[in-house]
């Protein structure tokens, strides 16, 4: 049977040594085989009889079935074309040590010019390097190559199977735990990155021998790790291991001969959420982590839904205020300061407004903290001061108007950073103005957080001719022996101690104040005045300036400037 497929596969090359498919076959990598209809190998190339450890002469007429599993080893004989089909599939070959190895295998039938078939050939690729980078590839999503715990991929896929197994029996509870070391960072940089890695381990390890065996230690990324606690009994223990995790990293760490202590934040979420899948636990489990990070070194915290809310809104609010300082959203407004003894309106404080698109005006209690605490107040002070001085400049060309100052709010982000002097003469300079043109407004509260700074940031702004003012004065409690130290000429009397003009107890503190003002030799602001009595009662008492809804509201720039040439109430 072989000599005869052999020569009928042969008859076209005669006359030369070896035949034509021979030398062609002979030239691949890959592994053919050629079987006749037995099942019997008649031809086999140089790389198919390596990659399975045979001599060719080994196989020839051998049953093809001796290269694959044992399972599969049996002679086939082909009937008829109909019993072999032309197929591609992965499967196991395995050499004559009987070592097994994966391989790629394509069959096809070969024919006769008449459309007889003569035999079956096989093509034969050894996909062991591939299979090896693919377990490789499957192993590294599974475990963290640093640390060895679960990845984060894994992790996430097996909280999914717990959150999808509660739903089908909810008495079943589980907590999900969200690490972060502190001051990691700060670690790596001065003992470099590899003891930040040889840390990380070390973490890991400790982390892990802190929980279940069947619980689930996951490396988040960077210094955050995480655990799933499956099949709990109740809260206290996710808290529990939150605590033997918080106890297993006061222990000292010896990284590159040293000593290094570390603490962390932990967050805990859970099952009660009722979440689709388990990014979304993860997810608080982080965000209670960052509450644990505002109580103090060392502590945990447990989700807490209504605070979630509040801080999910926080950071909406944080992100619309960075968008409408980019689209120009903020607007400044002017409210007069009146001078009581002629009722002329000498200045304007500047005040910001947020409209945000169809919502409407947002109120400066809700937004000015927000921008406190991320440090956009700064641009936005900056922002304010420039368009205050430009509108000023304007303003003082109207006749009679060349005296007109302006008082622009500045906060204690100004002040601690540095280079205010600098800032505020530049943009004196833009607008072409002097420096008795403005007045800054810090608040009474601002000014006691760091009294020898402040005093020394407003002795420099003296120093170049520019006047404070202290705002919301009497809510900050400051001393009145600290108050005279400081270089300030005018003093705003928070609008709560303006009571109803015939509340002569209400009165007490504004005279006191307006006594105290008087003998330090500075102007004083009385705001929220919004009615005739109460104008009166300052006006006697001896107060130099008002403000409030009794002379305008805060006005547009338009309607300011309809307000300093023909007077009016604003709107």
């Amino acid at each position: 049977m072989v000599d005869d497929f052999d020569a009928k596969m042969s008859a076209a090359d005669a006359g030369s040594g070896t035949p034509a498919f021979q030398k062609a076959f002979d030239a691949m990598q890959l592994g053919v085989t050629i079987s006749d209809l037995s099942g019997r190998i008649v031809y086999v190339n140089r790389a198919g009889a390596e990659m399975h450890g045979y001599e060719r002469a080994e196989l020839v007429g051998q049953p093809a079935a001796i290269l694959g599993r044992a399972a599969a080893r049996k002679t086939v004989t082909v009937q008829s074309l109909s019993d072999v089909s032309r197929w591609k599939r992965e499967t196991l070959n395995v050499k004559k040590s009987g070592e097994s190895f994966p391989v790629l295998l394509m069959s096809d039938v070969i024919e006769d010019e008449s459309g007889r078939m003569l035999g079956i050939v096989t093509l034969c690729q050894d996909i062991s390097e591939q299979k090896q980078q693919e377990e490789e590839e499957i192993r590294s999503a599974l475990r963290d190559p640093l640390t060895g715990l679960a990845s984060r991929s894994f992790f996430l896929s097996l909280a999914d199977r717990v959150v999808q197994r509660r739903k089908r029996h909810p008495e079943l509870m589980f907590a999900v735990l969200y690490l972060d070391l502190d001051r990691f960072e700060m670690i790596t940089e001065s003992l470099g990155h590899e003891a930040g890695d040889e840390l990380l381990v070390e973490v890991a390890e400790r982390l892990k021998q802190s929980v279940r065996p069947t619980d689930v230690v996951a490396h988040i990324a960077g210094d955050d790790f995480a655990a799933l606690l499956d099949d709990i009994r109740d809260e206290s223990d996710g808290t529990r291991v939150a605590k033997r995790w918080i106890a297993a990293l006061k222990e000292p760490f010896r990284v590159v001969e040293r000593e290094v202590f570390l603490s962390a934040k932990i967050g805990i979420a859970l099952s009660d959420a009722a979440h689709e899948d388990g990014q979304l636990y993860l997810a608080d489990a982080s965000a209670a982590m960052q509450r644990a990070r505002a109580q103090g070194e060392g502590d945990y915290a447990v989700f807490d839904r209504a605070v979630h809310k509040r801080s999910t809104q926080r950071l909406r609010l944080e992100t619309d205020l960075r968008r409408a300082i980019d689209q120009e959203e903020l607007r400044v407004v002017y409210q007069p300061i009146v001078d009581l003894a002629s009722e002329q309106t000498i200045g304007f404080e500047a005040l910001v407004r947020w409209r945000r698109d169809h919502r409407g005006f947002i109120s400066p209690e809700e937004f000015i903290p927000v921008a406190e605490e991320t440090g956009l107040i700064v641009s936005i002070g900056e922002w304010v001061l420039r368009t205050a001085c430009l509108q000023l400049a304007e303003w003082r060309k109207l006749p009679g108007q060349q005296s007109l100052t302006v008082n622009v709010n500045y906060s204690a982000r100004h002040l601690k950073r540095g280079g205010v002097v600098g800032e505020v003469l530049a943009t004196l300079g833009e607008a072409g103005l002097s420096t008795d043109s403005i007045k800054l407004e810090i608040t009474e509260s601002m000014l006691m957080e760091d009294v020898e700074a402040q005093m020394k940031v407003l002795g420099e702004l003296r120093d170049v001719g520019i006047r404070v003012a202290i705002d919301d004065f009497g809510t900050g409690y400051s001393s009145l022996a600290y108050l005279r130290r400081f270089p300030i000429d005018t003093l705003k009397i928070d609008k709560s101690f303006v009571g109803p003009a015939d509340e002569a107890a209400a009165w007490d503190l504004v005279k006191m104040i307006v006594a105290l003002a008087s003998g330090m030799g500075v102007t004083v602001v009385a705001e929220g005045v919004e009615t005739a009595g109460q104008k009166q009662r300052l006006r006697d008492m001896g107060c130099d300036l008002a403000q409030g809804y009794l002379f305008a509201k805060p006005l547009n720039a338009a309607d300011a400037e309809n307000h300093l040439l023909y007077g009016g109430t604003g709107l």
